[in-house]
């Protein structure tokens, strides 16, 4: 009874192990896989990110340029104002694609929330040194006229401001990527070492058990066999 109960015993251990072992390796390979995924779709992101930031630098420098034109030689307003609307609405237009790039939370940590602020306040302040260059009764304004020149000083550093800024968000952003792709890369080397080795021990612990189990049938016939023979040659003490 014990021999039997030992047999029944090592084949449903033989038997858990074979149906184990294949599962533990796709549970591997689905989280590694899981895991790649994210972290892929991160960097993803924040490339993505980081194209939008790209062209949002040459956007906020065009916006500047045509305003302090105008203020230095006051030359072709018309052409100037043309050029800051249209600079305007191409930089508003660039932070749409980042506003769903950006969770709230992200905004605020990263520091683009900032600089999105600043952006806008300086279209708000080049709009406005436009809009009294090319309404000249405004300037014979006493007031309008210490605006005017406390817009036009602050404006060029405020534009800087943004751009240097907008410049560290890329590096950090592109850094992310980079650390986001190399993550990946080492899960997926992990999760493969990882299966391999399941694998190896599924290759190593299939003969054993195979000879384990068929030890404990073989042994029992062989004892009999032996019994038999001994009465057969006249020893019945057996």
């Amino acid at each position: 009874m014990r021999k039997d109960l030992s047999l029944r015993t090592k084949l449903i251990v033989a038997a858990t192990i074979f149906l184990a072992l294949p599962i533990a390796v796709w549970l591997v390979l689905f989280a590694s896989n899981r895991s790649v995924e994210a972290r892929l779709a991160a960097s993803q992101r924040d490339l993505a990110r980081v194209s939008s930031l790209r062209a949002l630098i040459s956007l906020t420098e065009k916006i500047s340029a045509p305003v302090l034109n105008a203020a230095n030689d006051g030359s072709d307003l018309n052409q100037r104002d043309a050029e800051l609307k249209t600079a305007s609405a191409n930089a508003v237009a660039a932070l749409v694609p980042l506003e769903d790039l950006f969770t709230a939370e992200e905004a605020q940590a990263s520091g683009y929330a900032d600089v999105r602020a600043r952006l806008e306040s300086t279209i708000k302040d080049a709009a406005r040194i436009m809009e009294i260059l090319t309404t000249p009764e405004a300037r014979k304004k006493h007031e309008v006229d210490a605006e005017f020149e406390e817009l036009r000083t602050s404006l060029p550093g405020k534009s800087s401001g943004v751009v240097t800024d907008v410049r560290k968000l890329v590096e950090t952003e592109t850094k992310a990527a980079g650390e986001g792709l190399i993550d990946a890369r080492a899960t997926s080397i992990r999760s493969q070492r990882i299966a391999l080795a399941i694998l190896l021990l599924f290759v190593v612990a299939v003969p054993l058990i195979a000879r384990s189990v068929g030890r404990s049938i073989s042994e029992p016939v062989a004892q009999v066999t032996r019994v038999h023979q001994a009465i057969v040659s006249g020893d019945f003490d057996q």
